[in-house]
């Protein structure tokens, strides 16, 4: 009886619209022409619901809603599943076949991270990028946008200052999340533009009717990925700050980043601080930075910006391909320490770097035999010919490491190079 009762007011809350269009938050609602039914189709409503009991159907069946606007080819931007097949072949045979649904760290209804502000208070300059004010009597609105001037801006996030970013949260045309009235978070906005008027005064653009009655107030700006305020991890439920994706994917403190929760095979940030490498020490202050510019969504997380897990898909310039064609890995030039120093800068210089000599061994026997090929790093151009590597050399004066090379590589530059 009680989950007849519940089912009901589910279904009277479900396809009530002027409820919808309150309780929803951006970009999940009607900002973006998308209402309740978009969703709960009325026929199969009961197996959205929060107490349809197959966990595992639930899941399968609430990915199919999401991938009705996330597939290839949507409405909105594309993403693949977190699963043991995006990941790759070395991760399942670990641990197994595994998948994560979407909503495991997704609240496809409310921008949950908003809960921090009453749980603490403090997080509000963490949580908001930019809090600025409507300026009186300056709101705009037609049907689906509102412009209005913004003043007294203050910038707590420096790498989101610039007001051009606002509406390229993830990609060009995907705007962060307006929050107003900022202290009680009640409505939310994508930002869809901004501009600098004529009259030298700053305006904002978000989808959706903001009403007068919010002329004068502050807002806040938020990064806005529907994130769970809790997400269930290994050992139960964990309370998640996401308010930045730089750094904020993990956490070295508490082991209670986003993704870290979840990670117990991973090589590194696991959430029990027992990985091989726990703090991914190739990448330059790793836990401080974007993990997805490496592991994307739309590859599942997979390191691969396509889902292949093909290194030459991002490391593709310079003479990068060839190296990695011959099968070589990151740390066979670059070695196990950062890549890249605090400015950003990679700090192997093939110039002078000894970890060439290791196959090229600086013309004394190694491939190629041409010591030229550091000038020529960066020509796309360069490429060796059967002197560069025998350079007239009997057989009985080659080196055991060079007759070696010789073997494993023979396959790789004959076939590509030469054919």
């Amino acid at each position: 009886m009680g989950k007849f009762i519940l089912n009901i007011v589910f279904l009277l809350i479900l396809f009530s619209g002027s409820a919808g269009a309150d309780i929803i938050d951006a970009p999940h609602n009607v900002t973006n022409m998308v209402s309740c039914s978009s969703c709960h189709k009325y026929s199969l409503w009961w197996r959205y619901s929060p107490v349809y009991g197959d966990t595992m159907e639930h899941e399968s069946v609430t990915n199919d809603v999401c991938m009705t606007c996330h597939a290839s080819g949507g409405s909105a931007p594309y993403v693949n599943f977190h699963s043991s097949e995006a990941i790759g072949g070395q991760h399942r045979d670990e641990i197994g076949p595994w998948s994560k649904p979407c909503v495991a760290c997704h609240d496809p209804h409310i921008q949950a991270q908003l809960d921090w502000l009453a749980i603490d208070p403090s997080v509000d300059s963490k949580l908001f990028f930019v809090t600025a004010t409507i300026a009186p009597n300056s709101i705009i609105a037609n049907e689906e946008t509102t412009t209005f001037e913004y003043i007294a801006t203050t910038v707590n996030n420096e790498d989101w200052a610039d007001p051009s970013l606002w509406t390229q949260k993830t990609s060009a045309g995907r705007g962060l999340i307006l929050v107003v009235p900022k202290n009680t978070a009640e409505n939310t906005y994508e930002i869809s533009a901004v501009s600098d008027g004529a009259d030298g005064k700053k305006y904002v653009t978000v989808q959706g009717v903001i009403d007068a009655s919010n002329s004068g107030k502050e807002f806040g700006i938020m990064y806005g990925q529907l994130i769970r305020y809790q997400i269930d991890g290994v050992q139960g439920p964990k309370s998640i700050q996401f308010f930045d994706p730089t750094g904020d994917f993990v956490n070295t403190d508490t082991g209670e980043g986003l993704c870290q929760v979840c990670h117990t095979k991973t090589f590194h940030f696991r959430y029990d601080g027992s990985a091989p490498d726990q703090n991914h020490s190739n990448i330059f202050d790793a836990p401080n930075q974007k993990c997805t510019r490496c592991h994307q969504h739309n590859s599942g997380f997979g390191h691969g910006g396509n889902g292949s897990g093909d290194c030459a898909d991002c490391h593709n310039t310079n003479n990068h391909p060839v190296h990695l064609g011959f099968g070589a890995v990151c740390a066979d030039c670059h070695g196990n320490g950062p890549v890249r120093d605090g400015n950003g800068e990679v700090i192997i210089d093939p110039l002078s770097a000894e970890s060439c000599n290791a196959c090229h061994q600086d013309g004394k026997g190694g491939l190629p035999n041409d010591i030229t090929y550091r000038q020529n790093w960066a020509n796309p151009d360069y490429s060796t010919t059967c002197a560069s590597c025998h350079n007239g050399r009997k057989d009985a004066e080659m080196t055991k490491n060079c007759k070696e090379a010789l073997r494993v590589h023979l396959w790789y530059i004959h076939d590509k190079v030469f054919y």
